[in-house]
């Protein structure tokens, strides 16, 4: 079954919350960028969180982060990219990431 943009994106954002809150910090941000070779300063990841950060809570959740991955890319490269990232921090192949595997990074 091939899922839509924003399901595939709603996975990556369930994945990288690993504390279940449905946000996702600038800090995993940073891993997810990292994960797929795009390096970021502190200051630019909390600019990009800040550029749609609707309401205003220093995270992005689902809708703003679906804003941050589709607003002016191709979102297939995207969700390309998105779930080799995820494949990365997937070490048992299960389908999730457990804590540790983000703070090895």
């Amino acid at each position: 079954m091939l899922l839509s943009r924003d399901e595939e994106l709603e996975h990556v954002v369930k994945k990288f919350d690993v504390n279940g809150k449905g946000k996702i910090s600038w800090m995993k941000l940073g891993l997810i960028m990292g994960s797929l070779e795009h390096s970021a300063t502190e200051d630019e990841l909390r600019k990009m969180v800040k550029e749609v950060d609707s309401d205003v809570d220093g995270f992005i959740d689902l809708n703003e982060f679906i804003e941050l991955n589709t607003n002016g890319v191709d979102s297939v490269k995207v969700l390309e990219d998105l779930r080799n990232a995820f494949l990365i921090f997937d070490v048992n192949g299960n389908g999730s990431i457990r804590r540790r595997s983000c703070r090895r990074c």
